[in-house]
């Protein structure tokens, strides 16, 4: 498939580990660097140790730096958790990239929370499901597209869909 020059999509939604299996399929098919955000503060920055030995303000602006920093890279498929693009209005940093929401229902994410391992546990999925409603409706305004991820099957016909749309 033949792309623009420098296409940039970004994959936002509840569910990271979804949404990153995912972006990481796309960058694949369409022969693009793929990045999650998240990954990348971990190996960075070290978010427990430094938000021990410097504060959680510190850690908070060395996260926001990074979520601007990638904001800057071409021909890359981004996966950014729900939280870091929404905080400090950081999608406002993501102008030239296709902004894809893949909507997870409350069940599919209930579901994920009740499977959970406690010694591995997120509370961000937790979080996704306080103020569901409103969370969604935020993304939906802010992103380009909204895919269901209850509908995997079709987001790869969806996203090949977008791409031409960007052509």
């Amino acid at each position: 498939m033949k792309l623009l020059k420098n296409l940039n999509i970004l994959i936002v939604g509840f569910d990271s580990i979804s949404t990153k299996k995912l972006g990481e399929k796309i960058a694949s098919e369409l022969e693009l660097f793929f990045l999650d955000v998240y990954d990348f503060i971990v190996y960075d920055l070290d978010p427990n140790n430094m938000k021990l030995t410097c504060g959680v303000e510190y850690l908070i602006a060395q996260e926001n730096r990074i979520v601007k920093s990638v904001s800057t890279y071409e021909k890359t498929v981004v996966n950014i958790p729900y939280e870091l693009f929404i905080n400090n209005n950081n999608f406002n940093y993501y102008k030239n990239f296709v902004k894809i929401h893949i909507l997870s229902t409350k069940s599919h994410i209930k579901k994920k929370v009740d499977s959970q391992n406690p010694q591995t546990f997120s509370t961000s999925l937790i979080s996704s499901l306080i103020n569901y409603e409103e969370r969604v409706q935020k993304l939906n305004s802010i992103c380009d597209y909204t895919i269901n991820l209850s509908e995997y099957s079709k987001i790869q016909k969806e996203i090949k869909k977008i791409i031409e749309e960007q052509k």
